[in-house]
C-alpha cells in the first residue's frame, strides 16, 4: 500500500511561469496513511536540458545540468548522522523557497530529441532498506529579452539573387532577385510579423508560388564517450503565407503582410542545444511547369 494518499507541490498563487531572479514559493501537502520511520524530506528546485536520439545503429545521449537547490523540510539534513524520525498518519504542510539563479538559463523547451526542463522535486529519505521516494512537479521558466531595445527594434533586411535557366537547363532566362524585410528584429509570444517582399523576375519564364514562412530550427549536441561532438537539426514549419505564381518580367511585392509568432523570436544557445526562429521566402525560386 502507498505510504501517501497524496503528496502535491502547491505553489503560490498557482504561479507556473517564472523568470530568473525571481522567487519559487510553495508548499508541500502531505497526507500519511500511517506512522512512517524515515530519514528526511527534502524539496529541491532543479533545471537541466537532456539531449537524446538514436542514429547509424548508436544512442547519442547529452545532459547539462544548470542548477539544483535543496531544502531540508523534515528530518535530518543531507549527510548527516543521528536518530531516524517518524512522520505520524495524518495531513502535514511544508513550506519552501527558492531563489531562481540570475545566471544565464534558456526558456523551457520541448522537443523531438531533447528538452530544457526546470522543476521542482520531492524527496522522501527512506530508512534501509526501503526505497527513497520522488514526486516532481514541472515549472516554465522563460528566458529575458527587451524587444524594446534599440537593437530589435531596427527592421531586418536580406536579399537574393538567383540566375534562372531556360527550360531543360539550357540558356540563360534571365534573372530573379527578391528581397524581404521585416519590421522588427525581436518578438513576443503572440505578436505578428510584418514582412514586406519585393521580388523582380526579370526572366523569360513564369516560376513558383510567392511564399514565406516562419520557420524553427534546432540544433541537437550530444558528446560520445570520445569527446566527440555529434549534431542533430531539427526544422518546423511554424506558419506559411502563399502566395501565387510570379509571371515572367512581374514585378510583385508583398506589403507588411503578416505572420503570427507563437514563440520567442531569439537565439537560445547552450551546449546541448541550439534554438532559433528564421523567416524564410524562396518558394518563388521553384519553376512551375
Amino acid at each position: 500500500m502507498a505510504l501517501f494518499k497524496t503528496c502535491s507541490v502547491i505553489l503560490d498563487g498557482k504561479k507556473e511561469v517564472y523568470r530568473k531572479g525571481e522567487t519559487v514559493t510553495g508548499s508541500l501537502e502531505l497526507d500519511v496513511r500511517r506512522n512512517v520511520t524515515l530519514k528526511g524530506v527534502r524539496v529541491y528546485l532543479c533545471g537541466a536540458t537532456l539531449v537524446m536520439w538514436n542514429g547509424f545503429g548508436t544512442q547519442q545521449k547529452d545532459s547539462e545540468k544548470y542548477f539544483e537547490e535543496f531544502c531540508t523540510v523534515f528530518g535530518m539534513e543531507e549527510n548527516a548522522t543521528g536518530s531516524n524520525h517518524i512522520l505520524t498518519a495524518g495531513q502535514h504542510n511544508y513550506r519552501f523557497n527558492f531563489k531562481i539563479p540570475r545566471k544565464n538559463l534558456p526558456s523551457s523547451f520541448e522537443g523531438k530529441c531533447g528538452a530544457i526542463r526546470y522543476w521542482v522535486q520531492v524527496e522522501i529519505v527512506m530508512t534501509f532498506p526501503n526505497v527513497n521516494q520522488w514526486r516532481y512537479h514541472g515549472i516554465t521558466i522563460l528566458d529575458d529579452i527587451n524587444v524594446n531595445h534599440s537593437e530589435y527594434q531596427a527592421s531586418v533586411e536580406c536579399q537574393a539573387q538567383k540566375q534562372v535557366f531556360k527550360t531543360l537547363g539550357f540558356g540563360d532566362a534571365g534573372s530573379l532577385t527578391l528581397t524581404a524585410v521585416t519590421d522588427r528584429g525581436a518578438y513576443c509570444a503572440g505578436e505578428t510579423i510584418a514582412l514586406k517582399v519585393v521580388v523582380k523576375n526579370e526572366s523569360t519564364r513564369d516560376l513558383g508560388k510567392l511564399k514565406a514562412q516562419l520557420e524553427q530550427k534546432v540544433v541537437y549536441k550530444a558528446k560520445n564517450e570520445f569527446s566527440k561532438s555529434k549534431i542533430r537539426t531539427e526544422h518546423n514549419v511554424i506558419r506559411v503565407l502563399d502566395g501565387t505564381p510570379v509571371m515572367k518580367g512581374e514585378d510583385r511585392v508583398w506589403k507588411d503582410q503578416l505572420l503570427v509568432d507563437f514563440d520567442q523570436g531569439h537565439i537560445l544557445s547552450h551546449h546541448c542545444r541550439q534554438l532559433l526562429y528564421q523567416g524564410t521566402g524562396g518558394g518563388v525560386f521553384g519553376s512551375e511547369h
